[in-house]
């Protein structure tokens, strides 16, 4: 019989991996709706997609901040660490803008296999910022995720060399891991706030400078793109919708997942991602996991 210390590390253990799970869901939630905006609409937006799930956070929790005391409002946070605020904001801006823009080049499925890239970003932040030391088998983990990301994108180079978007997959394959290198930088940043000023803050700040970059970004560069789009087609506004629900349920989950666990846990944890989006793929959109121009 499991002594009660046992039993209490086994309960802990259990819900970090269910709160991985979670996550794991949304993102393969908003996946799918960006490989389907792009593959099946050629909705290509990908900076404005995220605008809204910007503004949804700066509105929820900026209004939080806001409300608070003197010394811990809004004001006074700007003064004293806004532009920190400011440069996450861009690496987690231009990270939703590489990830989302490679689905119009590479697979849903590479691009969630590249998206652990994020790890060994995460873990050499850890190691130098947080100073969390790794064992051996950690490194060698890293290092296969390295070579297997790397193996990828050559796959992706030189498949099917008689399709016209073959050639181009390998563009896509090397935005999924420049996004996965900023998420890992954005992450790491999320833990050190989240655990010395609360989720509140840097939820309300990556939201309100979050949802004034991506608006500046997407008004210069895609609002020919944005006026294209068919609104009054409700299988595009389901997935934009859907997008953006997964989207901020998934920054709202992040900081408590993390506090309780850590950067590097949660993006070991995502890594289950992939099976989702095979899985959903499959089952639900009959997506072909073959390198034909139907796959995903």
């Amino acid at each position: 019989m499991p002594q009660p210390q046992q039993a209490t590390s086994l309960a802990s253990v259990g819900k970090a991996v269910a709160l991985g799970q979670w996550l794991s869901l949304l993102l393969c939630g908003m996946a799918v709706c960006s490989g389907g905006l792009q593959q099946w609409y050629h909705t290509q937006a990908p900076t404005a997609q995220s605008f809204v799930g910007y503004c949804l956070l700066g509105g929820i929790y900026g209004s939080i901040l806001a409300s608070r005391k003197e010394h811990q409002n809004i004001c006074s946070v700007l003064r004293s660490r806004g532009w920190k605020y400011f440069l996450v904001a861009v690496a987690d801006v231009e990270a939703n803008y590489l990830i989302i823009s490679a689905y119009r080049y590479t697979t849903v499925n590479s691009v969630q296999l590249l998206n652990g890239f994020s790890v060994p970003v995460v873990m050499l932040l850890s190691w130098t910022v947080l100073k969390v030391r790794f064992q051996a088998t950690h490194i060698c983990g890293v290092l296969l995720c390295i070579a297997g990301g790397g193996g990828l994108v050559a796959v992706d180079s030189f498949a099917n060399p008689s399709q016209d978007t073959a050639p181009r997959q390998w563009q896509g394959d090397i935005m999924t891991i420049g996004g996965a290198a900023l998420y890992g930088v954005s992450n790491v940043a999320q833990e050190v706030t989240v655990r010395s000023h609360g989720m509140v803050e840097f939820l309300g700040m990556i939201g309100l400078f979050g949802s004034f970059i991506n608006g500046v970004q997407f008004a210069i560069l895609e609002h020919h793109e944005v006026r294209g789009i068919d609104f009054s087609s409700y299988h595009i506004d389901l997935l934009l919708v859907s997008f953006v629900l997964c989207q901020f349920a998934l920054y709202s989950s992040m900081p408590v997942v993390i506090k309780y666990t850590s950067a590097t846990s949660v993006n070991l944890s995502i890594l289950s991602t992939n099976f989702y989006v095979l899985l959903f793929g499959l089952l639900l959109f009959k997506y072909q996991c073959s390198t034909d121009s139907h796959k995903l």
